[in-house]
């Protein structure tokens, strides 16, 4: 008779079996073995025999070392679930700025308060230089590291995790910096009309791509019978992890599955794509120094730092161009789904809570409409 906790079960193909601990991991996971047999009572007796057999205790193995061993080990398991640019920030946020300040202290001898003013040096000191702190979104970046590392720690060693309850209360920065005002659309969007060569830009502001994707686009990409735009790789510049030193250019899947999408051209953009694209193979890239060769990220994010100081436009980054285009169809009241899948998000509510700015006017006049129909008298 089947006991509670034997670990023995029946299969649906009839047979019975066991599972058994054989020992640990590099990673801390239990590994197991599997017995089988074709009753209970023979997957007993086979237990009864290995445990006999192998009579020493299972003991998990405990980790004493320094921080700089601990986030090795969690590389190496890192390196088998995420994609190669993941992989190689995390090796270059590690050796830049973990291990020199973290490497030679144990887990036991960290503590929260000492990893909190560190935060708050990187955040008032953390570029190179001392030439300020570093943004939010690079300093929990560099966090979401740090803890997963710790928590790995706790999870797999049982080692105290000094950021156990930790919170990170600085506010994002997903304010108006990020989305550029009326008078700047206005600016940028009469000035593309007249530069056939920045139709990388107008991509991303109408459409709303991924810098990644836009500088990945093959001809094979752009159907003119559809109209319709096929984002299917993107291209990342990381660091080479492999000579320890320098970056690399890698052509990659998109961010996510949800990344894979088409969506329809814009029709102001249809002309110029079909003079960029007349004469292309369905595999050359349409913008970059060679055919064979996608354009560097880091090229298009010059050429859009060098477009605005020439129009005399504050800088910001070239992501900038996602957030305003989402932020523009919210405005015009764009269905939130369609928005989403157009974006390739993987829900609406990510759309709503990172991509979505709205203007101090555009709140002012929401507010008015909501006024002027639940308190019509205030118009007398």
């Amino acid at each position: 008779m089947v006991k509670v906790g034997e670990n023995i079960r029946q299969r649906k193909d009839g047979r019975w079996l066991v599972r058994c601990k054989i020992g640990f991991g590099d990673d801390g996971k239990i590994i197991y073995r599997h017995i089988y047999g074709h009753s209970y009572e023979e997957c007993k007796d086979k237990l009864a025999l290995f445990k006999a057999q192998h009579p020493n205790k299972i003991v998990r193995p405990k980790f004493t070392g320094k921080f700089a061993e601990l986030a090795a080990l969690w590389l190496k398991h890192a390196q088998l679930t995420v994609k190669e640019s993941s992989y190689a920030t995390y090796i270059y946020l590690i050796n830049k700025y973990l291990v020199p300040r973290w490497g030679e202290k144990t887990i036991l001898d960290m503590k929260l308060p000492e990893i909190e003013n560190w935060i708050q040096s990187l955040m008032k000191n953390g570029k190179k230089g001392g030439k300020g702190g570093f943004s939010y979104s690079m300093l929990t970046i560099i966090l979401v590291v740090f803890r997963s590392i710790l928590s790995f720690g706790d999870r797999c060693y049982q080692l105290p995790n000094p950021m156990r309850g930790f919170r990170w209360h600085e506010h994002k920065n997903f304010n108006q910096d990020k989305v550029l005002t009326k008078h700047e659309w206005d600016v940028l969007t009469s000035s593309l009309k007249y530069r056939p060569n920045d139709l990388h830009i107008a991509l991303a502001l109408y459409t709303g791509m991924r810098i990644g994707e836009i500088c990945a686009l093959q001809r094979g990409d752009i159907d003119f019978a559809s109209e319709t735009i096929s984002v299917k790789r993107t291209v990342y510049r990381i660091f080479d992890y492999v000579r320890g030193h320098g970056t690399k250019i890698v052509i990659a899947t998109p961010k996510t599955k949800d990344s894979y999408r088409t969506m329809p051209i814009p029709r102001i953009l249809i002309k110029p794509l079909y003079r960029i694209c007349k004469g292309k193979d369905s595999t050359d890239y349409i913008f970059g120094k060679t055919f064979r060769h996608p354009l560097d990220a880091g090229c298009l994010g010059h050429r859009f730092h060098r477009l605005l100081e020439e129009l005399g436009l504050r800088q910001v980054n070239f992501h900038a161009l996602r957030h305003t285009f989402a932020t523009r169809c919210v405005e015009c009241h764009m269905d939130i789904k369609t928005l989403s899948e157009i974006l390739g998000h993987s829900s609406v509510q990510m759309t709503l809570d990172r991509y979505v700015h709205s203007s101090m006017n555009f709140k002012r006049k929401q507010l008015d409409h909501m006024y002027n129909v639940l308190l019509p008298e205030m118009n007398g």
